[in-house]
């Protein structure tokens, strides 16, 4: 037995998701209960796929299919999602499966802070038929996000290539590409992080002026906003408060992070503008999810 085909055993055992054993073919390795072949080339970089493959398969949410280029491609809410690094699909996961994001279906306009790749864009979009205004830090995720909306034919939709923050300004921040989605204002705060950083130009907008964006696009529905800015939260909540523009909203969710300001303050500020807080720990070390709604 190959080595290769012998780690690939060793992962089907790890798993203790799939029936049958992972088999070999001349240039090719056969996932057969999850419908997954792989170009041998390509193998090597599949390993950390692998886990969320079998949970999305396995369980019914989607399929994971590898692209023409040796990435991992997930069919998914009649969408295809193509992933570059575990971090995403982990992110594609937590969007579509876990919902950790789901408000009421089309009844809201999303203010997203942090749009990453633009996987919750088409989540909001797609399976909830909301509309959306997306800002996204880091140029190059603005851009695969808007590539991606196009490619699935997404509407009600537009993306800024804009940080949001207290005040307008240009910087140059370490982005770190393996772990993109854990990039921000105060660095990255993948705890695995790996990989090489390089510089990035980025483009801030005030919390304003952002507002003044978004509510043009809202067209008199209830803003709901996604927030997710590793660290950037605490001094956007702040804004929002201090203008007043905290109580315009109908609701948010919030990844909260250890670095960037106090939790128990953001709260207050929720709760001050008349809203319900729920804090849960996240799975990730260092953040937790807090979600505000409305009083019934």
């Amino acid at each position: 037995m190959s080595r290769s085909l012998a780690q690939a055993q060793e992962v089907h055992q790890s798993l203790h998701r799939l029936p049958t054993a992972i088999g070999a073919t001349p240039g090719k390795f056969v996932f057969p209960e999850i419908g997954l072949t792989v170009p041998a080339q390509h193998m090597a970089k599949w390993w950390p796929f692998l886990p969320f493959a079998v949970t999305l398969a396995r369980h019914s949410y989607g399929a994971v299919q590898c692209g023409a280029d040796g990435r991992p491609v997930v069919s998914i809410a009649g969408l295809r999602l193509p992933v570059s690094t575990p971090q995403e699909l982990h992110i594609v996961h937590e969007v579509f499966v876990e919902e950790i994001y789901r408000v009421e279906p089309g009844s809201v306009h999303v203010w997203e802070i942090g749009a990453n790749t633009g996987f919750a864009s088409l989540y909001f979009a797609h399976v909830l038929g909301a509309t959306v205004t997306a800002f996204e830090l880091f140029p190059e995720l603005a851009a695969r996000a808007e590539a991606l909306l196009e490619a699935n034919s997404t509407p009600g939709v537009k993306v800024h290539a804009l940080g949001v923050a207290r005040t307008a300004g240009e910087l140059e921040l370490e982005f770190f590409p393996e772990s993109a989605g854990s990039n921000g204002l105060f660095g990255n705060h993948a705890p695995d992080r790996a990989g090489t950083a390089r510089l990035a130009k980025v483009r801030l907008i005030s919390v304003e002026e952002a507002f003044k964006l978004l509510e043009s696009d809202a067209n008199a529905k209830p803003i709901f906003a996604k927030i997710d800015c590793e660290g950037a939260e605490y001094q956007i909540v702040e804004a929002l408060a201090e203008t007043g523009l905290l109580k315009r909203l109908a609701g948010c969710v919030i990844e909260l992070h250890e670095t960037g300001g106090d939790p128990n303050q953001l709260v207050a500020h929720l709760v001050e503008a008349g809203f319900l807080v729920h804090r849960q720990p996240s799975f990730h070390q260092g953040t937790a999810m807090l979600w505000a709604a409305r009083q019934a």
